[in-house]
This record gives structure tokens, C-alpha cells and sequence, in this order.
């Protein structure tokens, strides 16, 4: 999808859901928001405990998991978890800034696959870093709707927002606009859950921030909507006010004519 963050606060990206909620062990919940039929939550936990059935990994292209969340998802994950991520690049060589690839989870992890999104290295906001950061959530986005069986929830943190630099605000805001366009592209999605899960408050702030802010849009484009619509119909009642005048008009002349 061609990236335009300028989409979320110009566009109606937004629909009512009827998807069930449904609860999750671990984290607190700090906001949530109905849209095409998912829900996306702002959480404060840890990403590694999560029982969604897929958490994504913040990698490097080598996933060489050392430090940050990688090195946590690492050390929960065990030996195993290493092993297979070296198996992958071994086999495909490194994985490319803006996407992701898969694995099946160490039984010491509550999911059932890991995602490895390669987010990128924040320089000075003209490398298309947002590009590239939008394009990582979306390929994330897009492995977990084909992986079999089916898996409707998956965790993220906040990629790219650690080591990397790239700045939280943001980030928030990339993350909230792919994954709204990436659910109004695909409304048949299997993912019905979406966790945004970070530990420290700086930013799970930030994320709560961004979802009020998209929550007002949301509000407010539903006020327009709502005025539009009242505007048409009365609008459509002059006409058909017009429309029987003009008849009745019609009809005296006629009757004049024939007396």
C-alpha cells in the first residue's frame, strides 16, 4: 500500500464493528477502538508474556535478537527461539528493512508464532523511514492472515521506537494508519485482535494519545456525516415539495383549458 499518513486525519478510514471482545491474560488494557470489524487496544504489559496468538519482534535483518525488546523476546523464548531465526537468514540470507518473516514459537512463549519485523533505523525523516516502518506493519500484518491455521490476534510493540530512534509520536501515528487502511483493505481479515503492548509508560503515553486524538477524528467526521445527511434530506423535501407544486400547477392549467 502507497503510505500517506496525512490519510488518517483526511479521510473517513473508519466503521462500527460487531466483533466480539474477548479477553487477554496479561497487559492493561488503557483504550480500544472498534474498526471493520476488529479491535485495536493501547496496553501496558510485556510484549513477551502475551497469550495473543501471534507477538511480533522488533529485529534487525540479521535477527540477531540482542538487545531491547528483541533481546526480551529472546531470553523468554530460549535458545530454541535464536536457533530458528539463524536457520531462516541462513536459508533466505538477511531479511530486508520493511518486512517481516515468521516462525513457529518456543513452547516457553504463550503464542503460537513469532513475527520478525525488520523495522528501520531512524536518520533524519528523509530516508523513508515511515515508508518503510508503515511497510513492515503491513507485511507483519499480511503473513499473519495467511499463516495456518487461522490466527485472529497478535501483539505488537512499538517498533523501531527504541534503539532505532524513530521518534514515538510518530510512530504512533504510522502504526494507527497502516493498520486502519490495511483493515479497510482487507475486510475479510483474520485478525480481529490487535494489541499495541509496550512496558514503559513514555510510550504507551504516546499510543493512548494517538488513539484519543483518532477517536475525536472519528467523532468529528461522524458529526459532518450526520449534518450532510440532514442537509440532503431537506433538501430532497423542497424537491419533492417543488416537484408536487409544479403538478398541481400543471393540473389547474389543464382544467383551465378545457372550462
Amino acid at each position: 500500500m502507497d503510505f500517506d499518513n496525512n490519510i488518517l486525519w483526511s479521510t473517513r478510514t473508519f466503521a462500527p464493528s460487531r466483533t466480539r471482545r474477548v479477553s487477554f491474560d496479561n497487559g492493561e488494557v488503557l483504550d480500544e477502538l472498534q474498526v471493520y470489524g476488529s479491535y485495536i487496544y493501547v496496553a501496558k504489559g510485556d510484549i513477551t508474556t502475551e497469550d495473543t496468538d501471534v507477538i511480533v519482534n522488533a529485529a534487525n535483518e540479521y535477527l540477531a535478537h540482542g538487545g531491547g525488546v528483541a533481546g526480551a523476546i529472546s531470553r523468554k523464548g530460549g535458545p530454541e527461539l535464536q536457533k530458528g531465526s539463524n536457520e531462516i537468514v541462513k536459508k533466505y540470507g538477511p531479511i530486508p528493512t520493511g518486512s517481516a518473516v515468521e516462525q513457529f514459537a518456543p513452547a516457553s512463549l504463550k503464542c503460537r508464532y513469532v513475527i520478525h519485523a525488520i523495522g528501520p533505523v531512524y536518520h533524519n525523516g528523509k530516508e523513508n523511514e515511515e515508508g518503510l516502518l508503515s511497510n513492515c506493519i503491513e507485511k507483519t500484518l499480511e503473513i499473519a492472515d495467511r499463516l495456518s491455521p487461522p490466527v485472529s490476534s497478535l501483539s505488537f510493540p512499538a517498533i523501531s521506537s527504541g534503539i532505532f530512534g524513530f521518534p514515538k509520536d510518530l510512530c504512533a501515528q504510522v502504526f494507527f494508519t497502516t493498520i486502519l487502511l490495511y483493515l479497510k483493505e482487507h475486510p475479510k481479515t483474520n485478525i480481529k485482535h490487535i494489541r499495541l503492548t509496550n512496558f514503559d509508560w513514555p510510550t504507551v503515553e504516546v499510543f493512548q494519545e494517538a488513539m484519543v486524538n483518532i477517536k475525536e477524528v472519528l467523532h468529528l467526521q461522524e458529526q459532518q456525516e450526520k449534518a450532510k445527511g440532514k442537509g440532503e434530506q431537506e433538501k430532497n423535501k423542497e424537491n419533492v415539495k417543488k416537484g408536487d407544486g409544479e403538478k398541481i400547477e400543471e393540473e389547474d392549467t389543464e382544467k383551465n383549458k378545457k372550462q
